[in-house]
């Protein structure tokens, strides 16, 4: 009864998991019930995934600290504190509102941010993508593939320098049509959420969802070592690798440790010591960087 009970959580997590706590947060924000609320669910999302990954692991193994946890909470407190201060800010921006009467006021809340979820994502995604082919913007990135194991705070862990660039790039585009402050809000809220799920190492049996959605089940494979990592950028959606030609996904056995990473043994570990990373001289090329896993990326073809 168990392991069919197992089976079933395996298919429903994603969707119940992004329609119940995006759901709340509409909820949330068109009632005005406050800030505090969008907190609260935050919080009880993390104990949802940490959770639902301790029943249904990917890799049993990626559950265990691997030292990182105090460091993987740094990075979110960093963060997603940014993120908010930032969207508190957003008034303050409006001169930059150059185009403001583009923003469909007229829609209702949940479809004005289903469309802040589309663009952001587009911009996300290509700047994903840029940040993997330019060694100064990997320099940043690299913080975000350093871990061995994936559970949902890898979503969180960023350079603020990279949070900062890709939040010009994919919401400088929001911000200049005119984005509502509470849509803002909510938008970075449910980047929060789909980062969790897509990092998460909860056993996700997604289906036919993964050609729409970049859920965990196709993301992993981005966290491969070297050039076979680059693959499935997208944040939401799957289908902007569809038109990048970055798309994979095949059905094997859980990644290994030893696959997973940025290739260099020497990276560090602790959080002072990767902010300070970047600037560093004499980094490594990306075209240096192991190219692992080829031999997966050809048989997906």
């Amino acid at each position: 009864m168990m392991a069919i009970a197992k089976q079933i959580l395996k298919i429903i997590y994603f969707p119940l998991m992004s329609i119940i706590f995006v759901g709340a947060e509409i909820l949330v924000s068109t009632n005005n019930f406050g800030f505090h609320y969008t907190l609260l669910l935050m919080a009880l999302a993390l104990i949802v995934s940490f959770g639902v990954e301790r029943i249904i692991p990917h890799k049993a193994s990626w559950n265990d600290s691997q030292q990182d946890v105090g460091r993987d909470i740094l990075h979110f407190l960093v963060n997603e504190s940014m993120n908010y201060i930032g969207m508190f800010l957003l008034p303050f921006l409006s001169v930059f509102a150059l185009f403001p009467q583009v923003w469909p006021s007229d829609w209702g809340f949940a479809f004005q941010l289903l469309l802040a979820i589309v663009l952001f994502d587009i911009g996300s995604t290509l700047f994903h993508y840029l940040s993997h082919k330019n060694a100064l913007l990997w320099r940043f990135h690299a913080i975000h593939h350093a871990p061995t194991r994936l559970y949902g705070f890898n979503g969180v862990m960023k350079h603020p320098a990279f949070q900062l660039l890709d939040g010009f790039f994919a919401l400088g585009p929001l911000v200049i049509i005119g984005i509502p402050q509470d849509v803002a809000i909510s938008l970075v809220y449910c980047v929060f959420i789909q980062l969790l799920i897509q990092h998460s190492n909860a056993d996700l049996k997604t289906g036919a969802l993964r050609w729409i959605f970049a859920t965990a089940e196709i993301h992993r494979f981005h966290h491969l070592k070297g050039k076979a990592g680059d693959v499935n950028f997208g944040l939401f959606f799957s289908v902007w690798d569809r038109l990048l030609g970055t798309t994979y996904f095949i059905k094997r056995e859980p990644l290994g440790d030893s696959e997973i990473g940025i290739g260099n043994t020497h990276y560090p570990s602790r959080y002072w010591a990767q902010i300070k990373k970047p600037f560093e001289l004499n980094q490594q090329p990306i075209d240096s960087l192991p190219k692992l896993n080829e031999s997966l990326m050809s048989e997906a073809k």
